[in-house]
């Protein structure tokens, strides 16, 4: 199969050339890190050049999942794709497909491994990156409207792709992902503070819980 993009209506595919995983989390060999590097290099620039081709508009929210294609029933393992799925990200982030890779603002669905039917074999294994607008609004809990407003400006989302949330308990009792929140702090706390005000929010709206219910706990 030819190194080409697709266009689909709403979501765009990045194929990829990739019989093999160049960038698994255990490398055995010496100066293997060398070669980590460069892959991780090749990779980042070709998702950027092939989204660039495509033409994809700044979408605010994307989510993404990346699929192996096997031919063969050998054993993979998902968890290996991290360092991969990570360079194609950036490069999605270098073509401003998003302006930053962090989960509320790209998610990232779990990797895929699928074995190709017989009949559809095209003779070696292969990638594909599927790229989606994320359809749910982000919920930003912050001091004030302006501070989201901001942070959502900042990060390239638009109006109609976040929600203010002035006060934790508006969101009480609601199923959601955590990565659909974001907590904005006052800049001189935000560095400090921001990641721990997140995790009590979490901890205070019983999400694991609720995440378990659903199924959804990554």
């Amino acid at each position: 199969m030819d190194s080409t993009t697709t266009l689909q209506a709403t979501k765009w595919t990045i194929h990829y050339d990739l019989p093999k995983n160049p960038l698994t989390l255990n490398p055995r060999r010496a100066g293997a890190w060398r070669a980590a590097a460069k892959h991780t290099k090749r990779i980042r620039n070709e998702t950027h050049i092939k989204a660039l081709g495509l033409h994809i508009p700044i979408l605010g929210r994307c989510t993404v999942q990346l699929t192996w294609y096997v031919l063969t029933n050998g054993r993979r393992d998902v968890d290996n794709l991290a360092k991969l799925e990570k360079a194609m990200c950036d490069g999605l982030v270098d073509a401003q497909v998003c302006l930053d890779d962090i989960p509320e603002i790209m998610t990232k669905k779990r990797p895929r491994i699928v074995k190709v039917e017989r009949s559809l074999r095209s003779g070696t294994a292969y990638m594909e990156l599927v790229i989606s607008p994320t359809t749910e609004p982000l919920l930003i809990v912050g001091t004030s409207a302006e501070a989201a407003e901001h942070w959502a400006n900042r990060h390239g989302i638009t109006a109609d792709q976040y929600e203010h949330i002035s006060t934790p308990e508006q969101l009480m009792g609601r199923p959601i992902p955590t990565e659909r929140v974001r907590v904005i702090l006052p800049p001189a706390n935000r560095r400090r503070d921001e990641a721990n005000a997140r995790a009590t929010l979490i901890a205070q709206l019983d999400l694991s819980e609720q995440l378990a219910d659903l199924g959804m706990n990554r």
